[in-house]
């Protein structure tokens, strides 16, 4: 799914804070945003490895500013499938 889809799943499941960079592009805007407000940032990108290259470089363009975890998805799959998974409940991975 788009990130968009994936956010609002995210945040039906309680997850209030969830965004989306619509890409796999960090701008340095939206990055100033992120900080400005957050003490914390958890990149959760869609599992395969075009989501996960582009996790690393949010995280590192992130790093020294906040706080970054990223979240590796398991199976090559995407934030909204977890919330739709029985195998990988969300909470066991964020």
């Amino acid at each position: 799914t788009e990130g968009f889809f994936d956010v609002i799943r995210l945040h039906s499941y309680g997850y209030k804070t969830a965004m989306a960079v619509l890409g796999t592009h960090l701008s340095k805007h939206q990055a100033k945003k992120i900080v400005g407000h957050f003490e914390k940032c958890v990149v959760m990108m869609d599992g395969d490895k075009a989501g996960q290259d582009s996790a690393n470089k949010i995280a590192s363009s992130l790093q020294g500013l906040i706080d970054v975890q990223i979240i590796t998805i398991p199976g090559g799959k995407d934030p909204d499938d977890l919330t739709n998974s029985r195998d990988v409940p969300l909470r066991s991975v964020a």
